[in-house]
Formats: C-alpha cells, structure tokens, sequence
C-alpha cells in the first residue's frame, strides 16, 4: 500500500465506527427490554380481569423468548437483578394479581351467604326486643316474670353478639385482606366493593346492628361481666369500621353517591360507647333502688359522688326526726346492703379499672358512711354495750364458779376408817 498511514487511519475509523455501533445496538437492546418490561409491569396492576391476565401473561413469554439470546447482555446491564430475576418478579406479580381477583370472584359468595344469616337473626332479635320491651313494661311483678326477663336478655344477648359477628364478617369480606392494604383500588375493585355493599345492604346492616345494641341496653341493667362483653365487642367492631370505613366511603364518593349514611355510622359508635357508660351508672343506680335508696340520676364518676353523700347528708341531718329505727334500718339498706354487699365488692372494681371512678371518690363516700354510723350509733355507746358485755360475762362466770362449788360440796367423801 502506498500509504500506509492513511491505511490505518481508515482502519481504526472502521473499527470505532463498528465498536461505537456495536455499543448503541447493545444500548438499544437493553432501553427496550426495560421498555417494554415497565409497561408489563403496569399492564399488571392496572389488570381487570383474569383475561387481561392471560393476555399479559402471553407477553412475558413473548418477552423472555425475544430476549433469551441477550441474556449475558442484560445480566451485566440489569444489576442488582439480573434476566432471569426480572421475569421471574413478573411471574410473581401475574400470579398475586390473579389472587386478586380468586378473592375478588369469591366475595360475591361470602357475602351473599353471611347476609342471610344476617336477616334471620335480625328477625330474631326484633321479636326478642319486643319482649323484652313488654317484660320491662310489665314490671317486675312476680317470680315467674323476673324469670322469663332474665331468660329473654341472655337469649338476646347472645343472639345479638352473634349477628355482630356476621355483620362484622360481611364487612370484613368487602375488601378482601389481600387488596386491602394497596394505595388506591382499580375501577373494578371500587366497582365490585360498591355493588356488594348495594346489593347486600351492608351499611344498613351496620347501622341496624349498632342500633339494637344501644336499644338493648336502654331496656336492660347488666352486670360488670356482661358490659365487658359488651364493650369488647363495640370496640372490635369499630375497629374494624375504623380500618375500612375510610376506603368504602371513597368508593361511594367516586362515584357521586351520598356518603351522609356512612358517615352517620362514626356518630353511631359514638352513641354506643356513651350508652354502654350510660348503661353502668343505670345498674348502678338500680342496685340502689332494689334496696329502696332513691338516689339522683347520675352519669359519670363525679354526679354519682354527690348523689350519693348528698343521700347520706339528709339523713345525716334529719337524724332523730324518722325515728330510730327507720333511721337505722335506712343505715343498714344503704350501707351494709347496697355499698358494701353489692355496689363496693362487684362494681367499683369494674369503674374503677374503666376509668370511670376514682379511689379517691370511693374514699369520700366511705367516710361519710362512716360519719353517718358514729352519729347513728355513738362511741360512748359502744362502750356501754362493751361494759354491758362484760357484765354478762362476769354474771355467767360468777353462777358457774357457784354452781360448781356447789356440787363440789355436795360430793360424797371416801370412807377412810378401814385405814
């Protein structure tokens, strides 16, 4: 060649001209798998259906067979993944879709069964409400009543934490745990939420349910074992509403439906949880009453203190006008009876860990109790019925000693003349 000079410089212009192609052939291989890997990506979370699935499906194959011959180039340019890593993660996310919409599919099922029962036990509960309503009007008035009371409020009770359970399940199945915790739901799951809680009347259901359970305890007085039962429950199933509300209330916003009714429900909780309070100071007061101690009404820690000293005040300065025992016998049915038979040992433990009282309340009714049997029956008579006493017994001693001298003289003596 006559120049060899310009031979290698056409050569090495040759070789960084196929190198340089090379090299964006390399770049545009590797641009358009992770082109067309993010729109398979998105085809998967904006998926409808099973179908679209399928169909999306055939595009991972399609992709993995396209590129399969570019493997040693992807494993270098995908790091920290590699080729076969990243369609394996869109296997993953095919197959936790289509678990989307198996749970999806299933829901209409679940829904539909628990709502019947759901209905039955609604049935059931307004026909045990109305007797119960009937008993209270009827008045405790004899045995027999009182007995069929009783009955008719634990039936209802436990016929009412059973259909809450439902409810509580229906609601539950609305938005299945898997879909739950994504940031928004597509249109078909907004659409399929939506059309369950229509068709099955989930949020009246909810309602109708808080409902009969502040009807129930307007009619009835429960002990601390059954309110704890009842707060329990109130509190599960707000919970729940608490984790869900929020998202069904913005499926029925998208879709221009009024959500005055599910937000009613928040103040309907509200409701319940001041009824279950309200309920404890009412049983409170009626164990009172069974006793003939007509207290005020009261409805927290602080009225029920001052309803009470107040009681225990007018006694205190009516004393020696009723008579003595009236007075005392009024002593013994609140204090004996009602305080410390009943209200001390079985319900302050209950308000008290409830936050509902304080021991220092307790304190302060206690010692006017206190106050109101030294006024009733003094320390210096105590200390006449202690010398009484005493009296007694020296008397009794005294005649025993006697008798028993008695009989010691009046023993035969032993013979002791054959000595």
């Amino acid at each position: 060649m006559k120049n060899p000079k310009l031979f290698l410089g056409v050569l090495f212009l040759v070789i960084l001209f196929s190198t340089m192609l090379f090299a964006q052939q390399d770049y545009q291989i590797v641009q358009n798998f992770k082109s067309r890997y993010s729109q398979i990506e998105h085809s998967i979370a904006k998926a409808d259906s099973s179908a679209q699935l399928d169909s999306i499906q055939a595009q991972v194959i399609l992709l993995k067979t396209e590129f399969l011959a570019h493997k040693d180039l992807l494993d270098k340019s995908l790091y920290p993944n590699d080729f076969n890593s990243s369609i394996i993660k869109l296997i993953n996310a095919l197959q936790l879709r289509e678990s989307d919409f198996t749970q999806i599919s299933q829901l209409a099922t679940t829904v539909s069964q628990l709502k019947f029962q759901v209905d039955t036990l609604n049935s059931r509960n307004t026909v045990l409400l109305n007797q119960l309503q009937a008993l209270q009007l009827e008045g405790e008035k004899n045995k027999k009543t009182i007995a069929m009371l009783k009955r008719s409020v634990a039936s209802l009770m436990v016929s009412l934490h059973k259909r809450d359970g439902l409810v509580m399940s229906m609601l539950d199945s609305l938005i299945p745990a898997g879909i739950r915790q994504k940031a928004e739901l597509t249109e078909k799951e907004k659409a399929t939420v939506y059309s369950k809680a229509e068709k099955e009347n989930v949020i009246s259901d909810i309602k109708r349910a808080i409902n009969d359970n502040i009807k129930f305890l307007e009619l009835t007085n429960l002990h601390p074992a059954d309110l704890r039962s009842v707060s329990k429950q109130e509190r599960d199933f707000e919970s729940l509403w608490s984790s869900l509300g929020p998202e069904i209330t913005a499926v029925y916003s998208t879709r221009g439906k009024s959500v005055k009714n599910l937000e009613e429900i928040n103040s309907s909780f509200k409701s319940w949880r001041k009824a279950i309070v309200q309920e404890t100071w009412n049983s409170i007061n009626k164990t009172f009453a069974n006793y003939s101690i007509i207290l005020g009404k009261f409805s927290n820690g602080k009225e029920f203190t001052q309803a009470a000293t107040s009681f225990i005040n007018e006694e205190i300065s009516t004393e020696g006008l009723k008579g003595k025992e009236e007075e005392e016998n009024t002593y013994k049915l609140f204090a004996d009876s009602a305080w410390f038979g009943k209200v001390q040992p079985v319900w302050i433990p209950y308000l008290i860990d409830n936050k509902m009282f304080s021991k220092s309340q307790q304190d302060t009714i206690e010692a006017r109790i206190a106050q109101w049997k030294g006024i009733l029956y003094p320390t210096w008579m105590t200390w006449v019925y202690i010398i009484i006493g005493l009296f007694l017994i020296a008397v009794v001693f005294i005649i025993i000693r006697r008798r028993s001298s008695k009989r010691e003289k009046n023993k035969p003596q032993p013979d002791n003349s054959n000595l």
